[in-house]
C-alpha cells in the first residue's frame, strides 16, 4: 500500500507520469474500497479533480483504471467518453459499466470514431447494431461485416453488398468472409472480381504441354521445348498474401513455361477453372489449388501490399474456408498454410491496434 504522503506527492507533482500513476491508483482504490462512505466520497472527488488535468496521459490512466469494472462510476465514464479521441475510443469500446442507453446516446451524437469503437465492443445488442447501421458510416459497416458473432439479417447483408459494390473492396472482402451471406449476394460480390470485357476462357485456352514426336517418324525432331516445372504452392500463397504479385506471376510463368505476358493476362481475367488448370500445370499440390484460386480472385481488386486491412480480412476468410471444409481432417499441407495465415492475421491485427492507439 502506498503511504498517503507519497500519494499526495504524486498527485501534486509537475511530472505527468507521476500524476498519471496517482490517477490510476485513485481509480483502483475507489473500486476496491470497503471503508466508510466519507472516504469513498473523497476518492470520488479526487477522480473528478483528475478529469480536469491538462495532460492526456493522466486522464487516460484514470480511464484505464475504471473501464474494466462493472462498478465504475458512470458519470465519470460519460465525461471520459467525450475526452480526447484515444481516451474516448477506449472507453466506448471497453467500459463495462456503460449501459445500452449510454451507448445509444453516443451513437446519436454522430462521432464516427466513437461509433467504430462501439462496433468493436465484445457484445452488441440488436438495438445497438441497428443504431450503428442506421448511421451509414462505411468504417462501421466494415467492422460489423467482419464480425462473425454479429447477426445480420439477409436484407442488411444485401444492403451492405450494394455499398461494397459502390467502391468498397474491403467491405466486399469482409462480406465474402461471412458464412451467413446469401448465395445470390455472394455470387454478385464474386462477379466483381472478373473483368467483364474479357472474353470467356476455357481450360483449352492454355497452351498444350509439349509432346514427343511419334515413334517411327523420319522427320528431324524439333528442339525439345521447355517442360513445365513444379513450384511450391505454399511459397506462392505467401507471395500472393504479401502482395508481391510481380514475383508471383514470374514464378508461375517460369513453372508453366508460358510467356510472362500470357501468365499475367490469365491472372487478371481468367475464370476459376482456367486458373485451376494453370496452377495444376505448375505442379502445385491438388489440395492447394482452390485456395490459390480464391486468393487470386481477391487480389484482382485489392492491392494486398498497400492495404494491410484487406490482407488481414482475406487471410481470415481463407482460414474460415479451409477450417469449414476440412475440419480436423485437414491435410498437413493445408495445416502449414493455416498456421501461416493465422500468424499473418495476428501480426496485422497488432499493427492496426498500434496505429489506432
Amino acid at each position: 500500500m502506498l503511504p498517503y504522503d507519497e500519494y499526495l506527492t504524486l498527485s501534486h507533482s509537475f511530472n505527468d507520469e507521476d500524476r498519471a500513476r496517482a490517477a490510476h491508483l485513485t481509480a483502483l482504490c475507489f473500486l476496491d474500497h470497503q471503508g466508510p462512505a466519507d472516504e469513498r466520497q473523497a476518492l470520488y472527488e479526487a477522480m473528478v479533480a483528475f478529469l480536469s488535468d491538462p495532460a492526456d496521459v493522466v486522464r487516460a490512466a484514470l480511464a484505464y483504471g475504471l473501464i474494466g469494472s462493472p462498478e465504475a462510476p458512470r458519470p465519470i465514464l460519460l465525461v471520459l467518453l467525450r475526452d480526447a479521441p484515444p481516451i474516448a475510443r477506449a472507453v466506448a469500446q471497453c467500459a463495462v459499466a456503460l449501459t445500452e442507453g449510454d451507448l445509444l446516446l453516443a451513437i446519436a451524437d454522430g462521432n464516427e470514431h466513437l461509433c467504430a469503437a462501439i462496433a468493436r465492443r465484445p457484445h452488441l445488442s440488436r438495438r445497438l447494431v441497428s443504431a450503428l447501421l442506421a448511421g451509414g458510416r462505411p468504417d462501421v459497416f466494415l467492422v460489423l461485416a467482419a464480425r462473425a458473432d454479429v447477426v445480420l439479417a439477409a436484407e442488411t447483408l444485401e444492403a451492405l453488398a450494394r455499398h461494397a459494390l459502390a467502391g468498397s473492396d474491403a467491405l466486399r472482402l469482409a462480406l465474402l468472409g461471412r458464412a451467413d451471406l446469401p448465395a445470390d449476394v455472394r455470387m454478385t460480390l464474386l462477379s466483381k472480381s472478373v473483368t467483364p470485357e474479357a472474353a470467356p476462357l476455357t481450360p483449352e485456352a492454355l497452351p498444350p504441354s509439349p509432346t514427343a514426336p511419334e515413334a517411327g517418324s523420319l522427320a528431324t525432331p524439333a528442339p525439345a521445348a521447355p517442360q513445365p516445372k513444379s513450384v511450391g504452392g505454399v511459397y506462392l500463397l505467401r507471395l500472393l498474401i504479401e502482395g508481391d504479385m510481380g514475383s508471383f506471376a514470374a514464378r508461375l510463368a517460369g513453372a508453366a513455361c508460358l510467356p510472362s505476358g500470357r501468365t499475367e493476362s490469365l491472372l487478371r481475367s481468367a475464370v476459376p477453372q482456367v486458373l485451376r488448370g494453370l496452377f495444376d500445370r505448375c505442379g502445385i499440390e491438388p489440395v492447394l489449388l482452390d485456395t490459390l484460386v480464391t486468393g487470386v480472385l481477391h487480389a484482382r481488386s485489392v492491392d494486398f501490399g498497400a492495404d494491410p486491412a484487406c490482407r488481414r480480412l482475406v487471410a481470415a476468410a481463407l482460414i474460415n474456408d479451409l477450417t469449414a471444409e476440412h475440419g480436423l481432417a485437414m491435410p498437413s499441407e493445408l495445416r502449414i498454410i493455416v498456421d501461416y495465415l493465422e500468424r499473418q492475421v495476428q501480426q496485422l491485427t497488432r499493427t492496426e491496434t498500434r496505429r489506432a492507439a
